[in-house]
């Protein structure tokens, strides 16, 4: 789910700048979303670690 997820929002991103820029458009986009879901898994799973 995720993988079409991106590969639509890497199209989207193609059609509307262009390739070169949808593609840095879509690196900056990883980075932010990948830094996001690690602050996330970070705050979902301390506690657990804590526990164990």
């Amino acid at each position: 789910m995720q993988r079409d997820w991106r590969e639509h929002h890497f199209n989207c991103a193609n059609v509307n700048s262009g390739t070169t820029d949808g593609i840095s458009q879509m690196k900056s986009f990883e980075l932010r979303r990948l830094r996001e879901t690690l602050s996330l898994r970070t705050i979902t799973f301390a506690p657990i670690r804590v526990k164990s």
